[in-house]
Parts: structure tokens; C-alpha cells; sequence
């Protein structure tokens, strides 16, 4: 939906001024600022339902929510530095969300390797055989 609306502000020309609104413009380091803690405060609310889901955290109720919350606010505003110079450096939005991508990536891959190691996590599909004298694909019946 958020596409679709930016969509329609790209191409109405006269909307389209209004993105460029002088009243928004600031230094690039004020920018890089802001945009990092932005970027840190979006994970509030999944920080938050981290202590509540997470088992090991949920043992700690009161200060661990609270401590959660800010040390993913601080390590996400951290880490938006390096796609922020990746940004700066190459001009482009590519590198930075191709690194972002990746990051979440391979976080999920961990998360799921985690689990399984744990062996809290489904098990991996089973390969049945099929029955004896069963010939899928083949067209020899005469189908």
C-alpha cells in the first residue's frame, strides 16, 4: 500500500513538488542522525514482543522488558550505521538494502538452525517411499 501511495505521488507532477518541500531539508549528518534513530525506535514494539514471547525472558518479567527495549533500540541504531555509509558512499539504496536483506537472512537461517538444534523445532519433512510396483511419471498405461 505504501508503494502504491508513493506510486501515485511520483507520477502526479504537481503532488510530486511537495516531496521536495525545502522546509525538510537538513545537513547529511543531521539526516544520518535522524534516520539511525528512526531506524532504532522502529524496533521498539518487536523488542517488546521479544520479552513477551521469548521464554527465556519471559522468566524475568518487569526490568527485562524494559532492558530488552533499550538494548535493541541501541545495537539497531548501531547497526543502521554501516548501511548508512554504504548509502553515502555508493549513492545508491541498492547496497544498503542488499546488506539489510542479507542480515535478516541469515538472522532467520540461525533462528531456525536454533531451534532445530534444540530440538524444539518441527521435524525436517520425512521422504516416504512410494508403494511397491507404483510408477509415477511414466505414461505406460496408456493414459
Amino acid at each position: 500500500m505504501v508503494a502504491v501511495g508513493y506510486g501515485v505521488v511520483l507520477a502526479v507532477p504537481r503532488v510530486r513538488r511537495a516531496l521536495r518541500d525545502e522546509r525538510y531539508r537538513m545537513p547529511p549528518r543531521s539526516a544520518a542522525r535522524t534516520a539511525l534513530a528512526v531506524f532504532g525506535l522502529w524496533h521498539v514494539l518487536p523488542a517488546l514482543d521479544m520479552a513477551r514471547r521469548n521464554v527465556a525472558l519471559r522468566r524475568h518479567r518487569g526490568r527485562t522488558a524494559l532492558l530488552t527495549v533499550v538494548v535493541t533500540v541501541v545495537v539497531t541504531t548501531l547497526a543502521g550505521v554501516l548501511p548508512a555509509e554504504l548509502r553515502r558512499r555508493t549513492g545508491s539504496v541498492l547496497a544498503p538494502v542488499g546488506l539489510y536483506w542479507a542480515v535478516n537472512g541469515l538472522g532467520m537461517l540461525a533462528a531456525a538452525r536454533a531451534w532445530r538444534t534444540d530440538g524444539e523445532g518441527p521435524a525436517p519433512p520425512r521422504r516416504v517411499a512410494p508403494p511397491a510396483g507404483a510408477n509415477y511419471g511414466s505414461d505406460e498405461a496408456g493414459d
